[in-house]
């Protein structure tokens, strides 16, 4: 295939909605859909005492599943952008975990930044990453975990290290500074 024609355009974010806030109402908080390698993925973390929120559609979930509790409103919601830039200002620790649910398995893995990642950045918030080449490349400076015992160990070694935590969540906001609407639609029409 050519792709000499081709231009990326990386995901973006509206800095009226995903801005950086105060006051914290979760230690740890995911927003996204539960598909069910994310399910499978979390019924696997520990986490045995911290004040957790999942939010999204979840009607996948079974009704005795440890994650049930977890769900802060009804689990066929979804929620728009801006209450879901509200639970990324109020948590302490966030995740981007990325679906393994594809149309061929050799589209499972992926190479480019989700939006939830240039959200979570834009909010200022820190979050732990699923690797992928260019978060890798653009949001190193945040860890990265590849299965449920290593992002258990990674939420509790960084919850008690907020200055640290704030650190690392102001370098990535500034990697994704230039990832705005209006900046894409500059660079589009350059």
């Amino acid at each position: 295939d050519d792709f000499s024609n081709a231009w990326y355009q990386p995901h973006c974010y509206r800095p009226a909605v995903h801005h950086p806030g105060t006051g914290k109402s979760s230690e740890f908080c995911f927003v996204g859909t539960g598909y069910e390698s994310r399910v499978e993925f979390f019924e696997k973390v520990d986490f045995t005492g911290i004040n957790t929120r999942l939010a999204g559609n979840w009607q996948g979930l079974d009704d005795d599943s440890p994650l049930r509790p977890f769900l802060i409103q009804n689990a066929e919601e979804c929620l728009d952008n801006a209450t879901t830039a509200d639970l990324y200002r109020g948590t302490e620790v966030s995740a981007n975990l990325y679906r393994r649910e594809a149309n061929d398995p050799s589209l499972e893995q992926g190479w480019a930044i989700g939006p939830r990642e240039v959200e979570l950045a834009a909010c200022g918030t820190f979050f732990l990453r699923d690797p992928r080449p260019e978060s890798d490349e653009v949001l190193g400076m945040l860890p990265a975990f590849t299965e449920p015992g290593e992002f258990t160990d990674l939420l509790r070694y960084w919850l008690p290290l907020p200055d640290q935590r704030e650190q690392l969540a102001g370098k990535a906001r500034e990697a994704i500074a230039d990832r705005t609407f209006t900046a894409a639609a500059t660079r589009l029409l350059a």
